[in-house]
């Protein structure tokens, strides 16, 4: 009885290391005895429990291991884990999923990466991302993944940035210049040491803002009326002019400017009508005085005619002057008494 103790955990011991060798009949005895010292020995209980399944686990273990030296990699995990349904403390069988899973686990990221790499080299980057993604799943910090992402965006913006001054040249060509600066911007913004890309921002700006210029002049040309506009359109003529080798589009603005600023320098004939009482004047023209009818020639534009009579209203008319458009006689007499 005072060594009842000592031999149960000499029995437990003995009956553990029994398991772990595999011995089943040795294991059974040392905890048979054991628990027959102490009934309620949890520990005694569980390893005879073991001892009941020990030799088909362990079967179930060496065939496995059989089938994983022959390749056979499914079936063997399928043993392992019958065997540690049977026992769930068989450390072989436990080691040999472990194993097992580790290798399977790294066939499908060598699979999912070269799957990723083959992709990238045929410039399908969707399924290449996916594969990586993939390969990100079952090793999440493996730092080829991320060299492998980095390299696929690369490889997209030096496509989009390709694209882009393929298409800005092609807008060139077409004169259009504003879209064109566009994509050369678009390019810098992706990166700005693209020196096709400067050097396009460069060239398309000027070109871009005297296509705005002259633009504006032929869609307005009413606005070549005014003599200070019409200076300025001079001039936008004479840096349009002094562009080397102009496209059609170009040649075409400069013909269709040139012949507004000289239809707008050619005077139109305009009819007056009165009543030798009123006293005519036309702004930046001068004073007319009183008359029935006179005539005079206006370069085109806008002008106001005033017409003043002591003790009537006076009297204002506008009229524009655009060049080949006759004129009705303009009348202005003062006749609305105060």
């Amino acid at each position: 009885e005072k060594r009842a103790g000592a031999v149960v955990e000499e029995q437990l011991s003995a009956g553990g290391q029994a398991l772990n060798a595999g011995r089943s009949e040795e294991a059974k005895a040392a905890f048979e005895l054991a628990s027959r010292i102490e009934p309620a020995n949890q520990t005694a209980a569980q390893g005879l429990k073991r001892t009941a399944t020990l030799d088909e686990a362990l079967r179930l273990v060496a065939a496995g291991e059989q089938l994983e030296k022959q390749g056979d990699a499914n079936e063997a995990v399928a043993n392992f884990r019958k065997a540690l349904a049977l026992d769930s403390q068989t450390q072989r069988a436990a080691a040999g999923v472990r194993r097992i899973e580790a290798r399977l686990a790294g066939d499908a990221f060598a699979s999912a990466m070269a799957r990723g790499y083959q992709a990238l080299a045929s410039r399908d980057y969707a399924a290449a991302r996916s594969a990586f993604e993939e390969a990100r799943k079952i090793r999440p910090l493996a730092p080829e993944i991320a060299q492998a992402l980095r390299q696929i965006e690369q490889e997209q913006r030096t496509k989009v940035i390709a694209t882009k001054l393929e298409r800005a040249k092609e807008l060139e060509s077409k004169e259009r210049w504003a879209d064109a600066m566009k994509e050369y911007r678009a390019v810098i913004e992706l990166d700005s040491t693209v020196a096709a890309a400067n050097e396009g921002v460069q060239r398309t700006s000027p070109r871009a803002d005297l296509n705005e210029q002259l633009e504006m002049y032929l869609t307005q040309p009413e606005r070549l009326f005014s003599q200070s506009v019409r200076a300025a359109a001079r001039e936008t003529l004479a840096r349009a002019s002094a562009i080397e080798h102009p496209g059609p589009l170009l040649l075409k603005q400069i013909g269709a400017l040139k012949d507004w600023t000289a239809r707008a320098d050619i005077p139109v004939r305009v009819a007056l009508e009165s009543d030798n009482v009123t006293q005519v004047t036309i702004y930046r023209v001068g004073q007319l005085g009183a008359f029935s009818q006179r005539s005079l020639e206006l370069a085109p534009g806008s002008y106001t005619v005033v017409g003043t009579r002591p003790g009537y209203h006076d009297v204002r008319r506008q009229i524009n002057v655009t060049p080949a458009t006759p004129l009705e006689p303009v009348v202005i007499r003062c006749e609305d008494r105060i």
